[in-house]
């Protein structure tokens, strides 16, 4: 073999090499890096519906928990001390608590309740379910919890006036339960309106129906997200609406990337996260 070819095999073994070695730092990276490190992103809401005594009101969002797969109990008493830090008026969470692949025991799901009771809104909680969420799990920590459970209803809340705002809440498609009719009857256009749902994609379902602010999660944000492309596992119910925020219309939409995992335990360029919303009268 001449020295040429040598030098030819060389360089291309060292080229593999390096190429596997960064296939492997990175996912060591996504596994166990990518997954930590909270982040908080705000946001400034305003719109003509908003009057002066909503100035300053504060929502907490954050979505897929999931639980038993990257997020364990000290993830989620570092999540509760990073809300209750922010001082919310109101906190909302959009589904998926525990992984539906994680068998909790009774011990971690009675911690996880007593964490999640720590959380300290001014005013309430509001939560709706997953597609994890359709099990006995969800269902006690429902009972156990101060978190109101949203299927397709909505309830009205006050802020330092007596002009309200309205949040709704859907059920999840895949409970089979889905009524968007029932959780809009008997309202009308007055009062400034945010919904809060799991899946996404449901918002081109809602062209009819007065809303403002839409709220939802299932996305992760792709998980793995990459420059120019952007998210890329896009789920079912999330094919549409995966970044995080969008304006359609009279409607901000804002798409949490979640904390934790499903799937495939990776996050790149997508650090787990929670949204702050600041309302500010225009």
């Amino acid at each position: 073999m001449t020295k040429k070819n040598k030098d030819k095999k060389y360089y291309l073994r060292s080229i593999i090499i390096f190429g596997v070695l960064a296939i492997i730092s990175i996912l060591i990276y996504a596994r166990y890096v990518g997954t930590t490190g909270l982040i908080v992103k705000e946001y400034i809401i305003t719109h003509e519906k908003l009057t002066t005594n909503f100035d300053g009101l504060q929502i907490v969002h954050f979505s897929d928990l999931h639980y038993g797969t990257t997020v364990f109990l000290t993830e989620v008493e570092y999540l509760v001390n990073q809300i209750n830090r922010m001082r919310p008026d109101i906190i909302v969470f959009t589904g998926d608590l525990i992984d539906n692949h994680y068998d909790i025991p009774e011990e971690s799901l009675n911690d996880l309740i007593n964490a999640f009771n720590e959380i300290n809104p001014s005013i309430t909680s509001f939560m709706v379910r997953g597609n994890h969420d359709q099990n006995e799990n969800f269902d006690t920590f429902i009972q156990r919890t101060n978190f109101k459970l949203l299927e397709n209803e909505h309830q009205m809340f006050y802020f330092q006036g007596n002009t309200p705002l309205v949040i709704v809440g859907l059920d999840n498609p895949y409970s089979g339960n889905l009524d968007i009719s029932a959780a809009f009857d008997g309202l009308n256009d007055e009062y400034y309106t945010i919904l809060i749902a799991h899946q996404p994609d449901v918002f081109n379902d809602l062209e009819n129906y007065n809303i403002q602010l839409f709220l939802a999660g299932h996305s992760h944000g792709g998980q793995v997200r990459l420059p120019l492309i952007g998210s890329v596992v896009r789920n079912y119910g999330s094919t549409l609406f995966h970044d995080a925020e969008y304006q359609i219309g009279d409607a901000r939409i804002f798409v949490s990337s979640g904390i934790g995992t499903s799937k495939y335990h990776f996050r790149l360029f997508n650090r787990p996260s929670i949204n702050l919303y600041r309302f500010s009268a225009q």
